[in-house]
């Protein structure tokens, strides 16, 4: 392939991940207007490899490694997909912070974030497995509630996984989250019935 070639290639896609980007943070500006979701049929994994896609130099500037264990063969979910991939990318953008934090205070093995899914015959789940400082487990029924931070003010607003347990709760999803010195890990759990309002447009 020649330079033109390879450079017409980049910039294509740095146009779709700005695009991609853009619609995201319109579609989240939007939430405070209660407008409804968009929920139709998706794809659990294509919605985490976009949402790693567009956070993915991020972990490479914070040497942070994403393993992928993805089950090909799981059904879709009914879901609005940009809200999922906000989601997703709450919850990396999370564990960065603590991986970073962590490396702040010891010398443990390099940062790493695990991405798995899978199935069966009436769920879907996601995991986000990260080997950051943990949550202490008085603070983890906090951590959903709205300008609830543990980080430096410059930091976190305690926004992010506000926003992301409105979107679990939208999508009737559950998650659990379990959490020492070695990390935490996120579950998400989806029905795979269509959401009670589920009508194919927005409300």
């Amino acid at each position: 392939i020649s330079l033109k070639d390879q450079a017409v290639s980049d910039l294509s896609k740095i146009s779709s991940l700005v695009d991609r980007s853009s619609s995201i943070i319109d579609h989240i500006r939007t939430f405070s207007r209660k407008r409804g979701f968009s929920f139709q049929p998706a794809d659990l994994n294509t919605c985490i490899l976009n949402a790693v896609e567009l956070v993915i130099n991020q972990m490479r500037n914070s040497h942070i490694d994403v393993e992928f264990i993805l089950d090909e063969t799981i059904p879709g979910i009914y879901g609005d997909n940009l809200s999922l991939e906000q989601l997703f990318i709450n919850l990396i953008l999370n564990s960065r912070d603590a991986i970073n934090a962590r490396k702040q205070n010891s010398e443990k093995p390099a940062g790493k974030i695990k991405i798995m899914t899978g199935a069966n015959e009436n769920n879907a789940w996601l995991i986000i497995e990260d080997n950051g400082c943990g949550i202490p487990e008085d603070i983890i029924p906090k951590i959903w509630t709205p300008f609830f931070t543990t980080k430096r003010k410059d930091k976190g607003t305690g926004i992010g996984l506000s926003l992301s347990h409105r979107i679990i709760k939208e999508h009737n999803a559950e998650v659990s989250v379990e959490s020492s010195g070695n990390g935490t890990v996120f579950t998400i759990t989806f029905p795979l019935e269509q959401p009670p309002l589920y009508s194919g447009t927005e409300s």
